[in-house]
């Protein structure tokens, strides 16, 4: 084999190995219960950042996720908006 093909072929070897094994740069945000009644809002969900700081309308209201990304915001004094916006 010439060196131009054991070039070639390492270089093909290191680019498969390196997309087998690249993670996502990104994971999915799930939010799995959302409730507004009233003046009482609960947020639950899961793939934030571990410990991402979470807030509610620019931060009317504020959380942390834990450590695995899962989040829960939860307040009985929320005065309800137009619309709601949850930035994890």
């Amino acid at each position: 084999m010439s060196a131009s093909r054991s070039a070639a072929a390492l270089t093909a070897a290191v680019v498969a190995l390196t997309v087998a094994l690249a993670q996502p740069a990104f994971a999915a945000t799930t939010i799995t219960r959302a409730d507004l009644q009233g003046t009482s809002v609960r947020i639950e969900g899961s793939g934030s950042s571990p410990n991402a700081p979470l807030t509610v309308n620019g931060g009317v209201l504020t959380g942390q996720a834990d450590a695995n990304g899962a989040f829960r915001i939860q307040s009985n004094s929320f005065a309800q908006p137009a619309d709601c916006v949850v930035t994890v």
